[in-house]
């Protein structure tokens, strides 16, 4: 169920949480991929903000942040000429003629 918040524009209460500013934003950027990954919605709700950084600090200072399951890998990283789905990618270079 979705929670209605109003979003707390300070880091007062989120920096408790960890041990440092480093380790609060390392573990909001996972926690972002994984929502994007993973295909979930938001667990909070608000009327003041759609920005989805401002939205998962707002999970982490609830206590709301969850790691869902990834079935399937939406990119292919560390694959050197392959696209998002796999299909290689051709490079074509082209050569302009010159009028003479």
């Amino acid at each position: 169920m979705k929670k209605k918040s109003k979003v707390s524009y300070t880091n007062e209460e989120l920096s408790k949480k960890f041990k440092s500013n480093f380790d609060l934003v390392n573990y909001a950027i996972r926690l972002t991929e994984n929502k994007i990954l993973s295909g979930r919605d938001s667990t909070i709700k608000s009327d003041y903000t759609q920005n989805l950084a401002m939205l998962m600090l707002e999970e982490i200072r609830q206590g709301e942040d969850k790691f869902y399951e990834i079935k399937e890998p939406a990119i292919n990283p560390g694959k050197p000429g392959q696209g998002l789905n796999g299909e290689v990618i051709v490079e074509e270079k082209f050569e302009k003629k010159r009028a003479h």
